[in-house]
């Protein structure tokens, strides 16, 4: 009985390791496949770290993997054409902002007094002020979204034409992804918006050193 027992015990701490060990030995194989794109690799060209579509999609064969590439291209489309529509209009509305902005700054100009302008800024100037930062913010974003599908497509899109993992990286290399730094980028683009939108909205000094008095 008490031989059974022991037998039972092995067993179960048998089977116990292999359940730990045929998991870790089937992800030391992958992670040794020239074929699975590292985190690294996958960060360099700016492609999603948790989608096994993109990390594994070369371990496919060649009619395999262009089948998931076309459909996980068909999904992008639509994310691409979405930021491009809220880039579009962030900036239709920061001009119609910025019109409201000229307006409002061309009355604050015509007043006599420092007190007249400082309550007619804090009302009329500081609303237009928020309006504008949250709109460079959507813009940001959709920037941000916009580069970062972009480096997807431009990848996948290699996939499709079924090259392989080594022709992908020749095209790739030195072209669009070449020394590309997305958060560079968008900060380029975003950042003059930001920091001319860092005020005190209670500071109306402030507002209209920035916004009203016209430059020497």
């Amino acid at each position: 009985m008490e031989i059974e027992t022991n037998v039972l015990a092995l067993s179960i701490v048998a089977s116990f390791l292999v359940g730990i060990a045929v998991p870790n030995l089937m992800r030391y194989i992958n992670e040794r496949n020239p074929e699975v794109l590292t985190r690294n690799k996958l960060k360099r060209f700016g492609l999603p770290i948790g989608d096994k579509r993109f990390s594994h999609i070369f371990t496919h064969k060649k009619d395999k993997r262009i089948e998931i590439a076309n459909v996980v291209l068909k999904e992008l489309q639509p994310v691409s054409e979405r930021d491009s529509g809220k880039i579009e209009n962030a900036i239709e509305n920061i001009d119609e902002i910025k019109r409201r902005l000229n307006r409002v700054q061309a009355k604050i100009r015509d007043m006599d007094t420092e007190a007249e302008t400082e309550v007619f800024s804090k009302t009329h100037l500081t609303p237009i002020m928020a309006d504008l930062r949250l709109q460079g913010e959507k813009l940001g974003a959709a920037l941000s979204s916009k580069i970062m599908i972009s480096n997807q497509i431009l990848f996948i899109e290699q996939v499709v034409q079924g090259h392989d993992r080594k022709k992908v990286w020749d095209i790739l290399e030195g072209g669009p992804f070449d020394e590309i730094d997305k958060e560079m980028l968008v900060d380029k683009a975003i950042t003059p918006l930001r920091d001319a939108l860092a005020l005190d909205q209670a500071d109306a000094r402030a507002i209209n050193k920035k916004w009203i008095q016209l430059k020497d």
